[in-house]
């Protein structure tokens, strides 16, 4: 009768002990299907964890929750399975241009924020900023890269004010940054509707580019006067450096011609006999001068 009454605490804790496995089994539990057919098997938790839209497919009544498995329309399996990669805990994969820019698209639509910020920061860190980045930060939603983008073409007008007309479809950056383009235009009028924006572009462009190749025209200016400048400076110098030459050499000639009469002298000093038949020895005093 002893071993009768242990036996329902013994059945308890193996069943506890099989919910726990269950609980933790590391079996993918979602299907994923793309257009061609092909599936790949996750673990819906991942995505649950790191996608607010996967968590709403996921989390309630909708049929993917019901059958355990969602389909993908027009997306790759290759790139969902570089951002599963990506989403792993403890995932240590680096970023390049095409992988950023895969992830960066998929984060956006699928609200996956930590990846988007990832793959932002890749493009504000490696990208050189251009046209192509500014149309895909925009496009993607990526305010801080559509920003340092913005501030790194404005910097660099004359060369990038071309890549500029993709604001045109942005009224928010356009309205933002409309003062530097009338300043860089030498203009002053308030920022067109945006149904406008497109058909005013060329005008403002252009005006923008004549203004850069008069800024240009009087930095060369400028620049040519500063030379004149040194040259007329170095001209100058050399002339007084000639002056001072040309005085120390007459110094140096006056001080030959005194140190010869000064040998002449010591010369004339010295005992001369006269050719009279006294023989008398005479001392011949210089003249004064």
């Amino acid at each position: 009768s002893g071993r009768t009454s242990k036996r329902p605490g013994k059945e308890k804790e193996i069943m506890a002990n099989e919910s726990r496995a269950a609980t933790y089994n590391d079996t993918p539990d979602l299907k994923v299907i793309f257009d061609d057919g092909q599936t790949v098997h996750v673990h819906s938790q991942i995505l649950l964890l790191s996608s607010t839209v996967f968590r709403k497919m996921l989390s309630s009544e909708m049929q993917e929750s019901l059958n355990k498995e969602i389909r993908l329309p027009g997306k790759s399996r290759a790139e969902f399975v570089a951002l599963m990669e990506f989403l792993q805990p403890l995932s240590t994969m680096s970023l390049t241009a095409e992988t950023a820019r895969c992830l960066g698209m998929w984060s956006e639509e699928y609200e996956i924020d930590a990846l988007k910020s990832k793959s932002e920061d890749y493009f504000i860190n490696f990208a050189q900023m251009n046209r192509d980045i500014l149309l895909f930060a925009l496009t993607y939603n990526f305010s801080k890269l559509t920003k340092t983008c913005l501030d790194y073409m404005f910097e660099n007008l004359g060369a990038c004010i071309d890549q500029l007309d993709v604001i045109t479809t942005d009224p928010y950056w356009m309205q933002l940054y409309w003062p530097k383009l009338c300043a860089a235009a030498n203009v002053d009028m308030d920022c067109p509707e945006p149904q406008h924006l497109a058909a005013m572009w060329p005008m403002v462009a252009s005006a923008v580019c004549l203004q850069e190749k008069a800024a240009e025209a009087a930095k060369v200016a400028e620049a040519e006067k500063a030379a004149e400048a040194a040259k007329a400076a170095e001209a100058s110098k050399r002339a007084s450096d000639g002056m001072i030459l040309f005085r120390g050499r007459k110094e140096g000639g006056l001080q030959f011609g005194l140190s010869w009469l000064t040998a002449l002298r010591i010369r004339l000093f010295k005992e001369v006999k006269l050719p009279s038949s006294s023989a008398r020895v005479v001392r011949v005093r210089p003249v004064p001068h």
